[in-house]
């Protein structure tokens, strides 16, 4: 009984000593930025503010406040481009009056996030503008 116990126990403290390193593994800030107007993302309208884009998993992204805490959690896929921007960018689809975030690209990486969206992607792409927030240095 004590052995079985003992190896229990063991078990309890390996896995509690490797779940906080795969989170360390895995998620990573895409973009931390000052967004200056409200915006939705996820079918959820925020306002503006200090957020941060956290990778968690392959193709998941999380919105977070400026306290760390989760907002939001997007399904996203990637998108390439030849130039990769110089530092990290959220862009928006711009619809009337409303900022709908679209993509979110770490500093000189050419593979992005592109966010899944509720409406078509060709009625999106019809858009004329598209808005771009730079992200914060750290």
């Amino acid at each position: 009984m004590k052995h079985g116990v003992r190896i229990l126990t063991l078990f309890a403290a390996a896995v509690l000593w490797l779940v906080p390193g795969a989170c360390a593994q895995f998620c990573y800030t895409v973009v931390k930025a000052e967004i200056p107007f409200p915006f939705t993302v996820a079918g959820r309208d925020f306002p503006a503010g200090q957020y941060s884009m956290v990778s968690d998993t392959l193709h998941v992204l999380s919105l977070r406040d400026d306290q760390g805490r989760v907002l939001a959690t997007v399904m996203t896929y990637s998108v390439r481009v030849e130039v990769p921007p110089d530092s990290p960018k959220l862009r928006f689809y711009v619809e009337g009056e409303r900022y709908i975030l679209a993509e979110a690209w770490r500093a000189n990486d050419e593979t992005g996030y592109q966010f899944y969206h509720h409406k078509k992607r060709t009625e999106l792409a019809k858009q004329p503008k598209m808005e771009t927030v730079s992200g914060i240095d750290r």
